[in-house]
């Protein structure tokens, strides 16, 4: 912290606690707050440096007539002080911490109600949660009641905010579990004669002092998600979708052994919600069982199969329905949520361990069983479905499968679909898609199925890859069509991806006269030229990571990054300088022994016209016109500058050295000018310090109206 923060951070403390009002930009302590949070990140001690903190987190904690915002500001500055076991203790001796910990205190004051109160509380104890003192305090203060409570807050802000804190509870509690095993093992070694660090196994037996406490809190979480999993009234299906969410987040983060006493407790309750039919939840009920998919009790191919099977009703097919379900035949025929949930689930499916999909030689056979035939008539219907969100998800399915590895020589793509002889036909096709988002979607799927043979460094022919294809150049040009002609930037910025993940994963060993080689280097050289020129910001910043996987001294690089050095928009120019720095470090700055490189460097040189980005780039090289040079006694005409007809001085050209270039464009001073955003004067501690002075009631004008006291500066 600076000087002058340090002199003006007493006052801002002294004037929130003495007004209690809230202030004009009701942002101002959430950019205070960053602050602090940045200030512990970086390793200071807000209590050493700002001592008069604590006198200041008491005065406003003990008046309840403070503007709610303050107090929610308070909570969370105390908490994120506690995060340290230094500041909880000076935090609990002064009996903050108990005041801010007691939700009946809050209730009593008639503050609970406010959201912004709330969710002070809930983030000001996920600030703390950072040691097993913070911990052991959250616990036997009773903490974990009302935060359960919160789990269905009307506030979604509330919600969100409680869930994780839950979570992270849990994490800690799962955490002081693994030290308790330690301080087991500790024991066992100390007895057969090694000694332990006598601080380590204090710290561990107060972990282990308060693993009781722990214990009681996962059982009270376990047991509110065991009962609210079951809803007992329409009204209560809300509580339920909220609990749903959570298990999912909950299996995708906890370890053995929690996460199977976990499973254990809410297994009956997910069973019974499953017979009880509620269709409102059958996407939270998927999604728990996509979270952990090895804790499914059926082997993965039957899975697959019954997967399949609903899918195939979903396209129509009534020769896999059961006897006697008719009618549930005739609701799901069509039904595009039950065939999203079925090919979500897949994708979740091929997540599982190779040892779980069983795609080794052995057993195989199990999952080929799965007729391909029945899963790829389904994906086909879809992806010529009339409804373009159906083609899109299809195509993101066929791109997700594509780069699933379920064994050493396996994909889930061949596993499901018989491998990418099947679907490159399909997403062929949908590259003429009429929907730019779905045309997207295709190239994305197209480079994710293609990868593997780039890696491999295989011959892309027309028997393996390119079915119906007379050559390969053929998905290289609509590709390119893509980028000249599509009106939707989103599908010229996955033509650019494309290039980049086909270049980036194309074997070193491939013979640059191989075919495939030569029609990777003649593609992103057009993929180089149309990109820089493209009007959509991020289409250029992805031709730009594509020249950096080409970062050379060819003049098709040079001139991509300088028309893009300088191009309106700021990240492309960013990327574009931060290029150019590294090739002018690599080329034009060589170390002794390397001369003779550099003299060839110095030796490429690339032309320079009077119009467009060329001529922004020799304003800054303060380039004359070479019509200039050689006619100096030229007569003046009326444009103020020579003789020469502006239009046709546009049409002359400057031949410029790639290292003059680099070297003349002071690019270091421009990167640092460009890195600074555009209020990086106000936008500073200091200038937020000032700001809140200003916004105080000594500034305010008597004759006033509310809302109009202080214009502060918005950022």
């Amino acid at each position: 912290m600076d000087r002058e923060c340090s002199s003006l951070l007493p006052q801002v403390c002294e004037l929130l606690a003495a007004s209690g009002c809230s202030l004009p930009d009701d942002t101002s302590l959430e950019k205070l707050l960053d602050w602090f949070t940045a200030l512990t990140k970086a390793g200071e001690s807000l209590l050493e440096t700002c001592p008069y903190l604590l006198e200041f987190i008491s005065t406003v904690i003990h008046n309840t007539a403070a503007d709610p915002s303050i107090l929610s500001f308070t909570i969370r500055l105390a908490g994120l002080i506690a995060a340290t076991e230094d500041g909880f203790q000076a935090l609990q001796e002064s009996s903050v911490l108990d005041l801010i910990g007691n939700v009946q205190h809050w209730q009593e004051a008639g503050l609970w109600e406010d959201p912004c109160i709330r969710i002070g509380w809930v983030q000001g104890f996920r600030a703390m949660l950072q040691h097993p003192k913070a911990l052991g305090f959250f616990s036997q203060a009773g903490s974990i009641e009302p935060l359960l409570q919160l789990q269905t807050d009307s506030s979604l802000f509330v919600v969100s905010a409680a869930n994780q804190m839950l979570l992270h509870v849990l994490l800690l509690c799962q955490n002081v579990s693994s030290v308790e095993c330690k301080v087991k093992h500790k024991k066992e070694v100390d007895n057969e004669g090694t000694q332990s660090s006598i601080s380590d196994l204090e710290r561990l037996a107060v972990t282990v002092e308060k693993s009781q406490d722990l214990s009681d809190v996962v059982a009270k979480i376990l047991e509110y998600l065991k009962k609210s999993l079951v809803p007992k009234e329409t009204i209560q299906l809300h509580q339920t979708l909220q609990s749903l969410k959570l298990l999912a987040l909950l299996l995708d983060r906890v370890r053995p052994p929690l996460r199977g006493t976990l499973l254990h407790t809410v297994s009956d309750s997910l069973e019974e919600l499953v017979a009880a039919d509620h269709s409102q939840l059958t996407v939270p009920l998927m999604d728990v069982i996509v979270a952990d998919p090895e804790c499914v009790p059926c082997p993965p191919p039957v899975i697959v199969a019954a997967v399949v099977s609903s899918l195939r009703l979903c396209s129509g097919d009534s020769s896999s329905s059961p006897a006697g379900c008719s009618e549930a035949f005739r609701n799901i025929v069509g039904n595009k949520k039950v065939q999203k949930c079925g090919l979500e689930a897949l994708i979740g499916l091929t997540n599982c361990p190779a040892r779980r999909f069983h795609c080794r030689t052995s057993s195989r056979n199990k999952l080929e069983r799965v007729s391909h035939a029945d899963l790829l008539r389904v994906v086909t219907k879809r992806v010529c479905d009339m409804r373009w969100e159906v083609r899109d998800s299809t195509l993101e399915f066929l791109g997700h499968l594509a780069g699933v590895q379920v064994g050493q020589t396996c994909s889930a793509s061949e596993a499901l679909l018989g491998g990418s002889s099947c679907t490159i036909p399909l997403l062929r096709e949908a590259l003429h898609d009429p929907e730019s988002y779905v045309r997207a979607s295709a190239v994305c799927a197209l480079a994710q199925t293609l990868t593997r043979s780039w890696q491999q460094g295989a011959a892309l022919t027309e028997e393996q890859v390119f079915t119906s294809i007379k050559h390969p150049t053929e998905i290289v040009g609509r590709l390119l069509e893509i980028l000249s002609e599509d009106t939707e930037g989103f599908s010229r910025r996955a033509v650019v991806r494309y290039f980049i993940v086909w270049y980036s994963s194309h074997s070193p060993s491939s013979s640059p006269s191989s075919s495939s080689s030569s029609l990777l280097m003649r593609s992103v050289r057009s993929v180089l030229s149309r990109g820089s020129a493209d009007l959509d910001w991020e289409v250029k910043v992805h031709t730009l990571q594509l020249a950096e996987l080409l970062l050379a001294v060819p003049p098709g690089i040079i001139t991509a990054l300088l028309s893009s050095l300088v191009d309106c928009d700021r990240p492309v120019g960013v990327k574009a300088c931060q290029l150019l720095i590294a090739l002018r470090d690599a080329v034009c700055l060589s170390p002794q022994g390397e001369v003779k490189a550099a003299a060839a460097v110095e030796d490429v040189t690339f032309e320079l016209s009077g119009r467009g980005w060329a001529r922004e780039i020799r304003k800054l090289l303060a380039v004359k016109n070479q019509a200039e040079e050689a006619d100096a006694t030229a007569p003046r005409g009326l444009n103020g500058v020579d003789g020469t007809d502006p239009a046709a001085e546009e049409e002359m050209s400057v031949s410029a050295s790639v290292c003059e270039v680099l070297r003349g464009l002071h690019l270091d001073e421009r990167l640092e000018i460009l890195t600074q955003s555009s209020d990086h004067v106000q936008n500073s501690p200091l200038s937020l310090l000032q700001d809140i002075l200003t916004a105080g009631p000594s500034h305010r004008r008597t004759d006033s109206q509310p809302g109009e006291e202080v214009i502060v500066d918005c950022y």
